[in-house]
């Protein structure tokens, strides 16, 4: 097989020659072609890095405009929703009547240990008061009396 050399411009088996002087030729485009592109490399390798603290910074940002979106709505709308339902709550005696009997419930759970409802001693804890309305309470307590 025979290949035009491109250096001599004959038809021959390429020579030691030719080949040296392609392989020099490969090299020195080789680092041209480095030399071009390390200063690319290098703008790219810039970019990335701004990139990066650019984004997490953002990221940083947005952490705390939620952070303190969240403690806007829990000053403003959280804590006074809160004191109302706990202002509510205080004014009705019905739940004043059922705080009392859970709290006497947790005391019974306490001192005993736990609570049934196929054995229990009314004298000592009755579960079902809690399913009894005030005025029903209000009238076996008139009654008692």
């Amino acid at each position: 097989l025979r290949l035009k050399c491109p250096v001599c411009g004959s038809q021959c088996k390429m020579s030691l020659t030719c080949l040296a002087f392609l392989t020099a030729k490969m090299k020195a485009e080789k680092q041209q072609v480095k030399e071009i592109l390390q200063p690319l490399q290098e703008t790219e390798n810039g970019f990335i890095k701004e990139l990066e603290f650019y984004l997490s910074q953002r990221d940083v940002t947005e952490l705390r405009r939620r952070e303190l979106l969240h403690k806007h709505w829990t000053e403003h709308v959280w804590f006074p929703i809160q004191q109302r339902v706990k202002a509510h709550v205080s004014s009705c005696p019905e739940a004043k009547r059922r705080h009392n009997l859970y709290n006497h419930y947790l005391h019974v759970c306490d001192s005993k240990g736990n609570v049934f409802l196929e054995t229990y001693d009314p004298q000592e804890y009755d579960p079902l008061l809690l399913n009894i309305k005030m005025q029903q309470v209000n009238n076996q307590v008139t009654s008692v009396t």
